[in-house]
């Protein structure tokens, strides 16, 4: 399977278990997903979603921005920070 697709996989799977309020297993996976593709903005802005949806939008912020941080050189953390950024103001 490509990275990509099993991010995008396992971040569908997060909203599944946010939907039933299942939280705690859905921050893992958003975890999962991150660490599967980390250069796939699509589930970084779901995981901000998550988190903005808890009242915790500066702990999705965090969690790009070390992504960011650890892979300077890719583009899906900036563009996601970029995103969250405009949603933010």
């Amino acid at each position: 399977a490509y990275p990509a697709d099993v991010a995008r996989a396992t971040a569908g799977l997060a909203k599944v278990r946010y939907i039933r309020g299942r939280l705690d297993e859905a921050e893992q996976l958003f975890d999962e997903a991150l660490k599967a593709d980390p250069d796939s903005p699509g589930p970084m802005l779901e995981m901000y979603a998550f988190f903005q949806g808890q009242g915790r939008a500066a702990e999705g912020t965090a969690r790009i921005q070390a992504v960011a941080d650890r892979l300077p050189r890719a583009s899906a953390p900036h563009r996601a920070l970029a995103h969250v950024a405009l949603m933010e103001s």
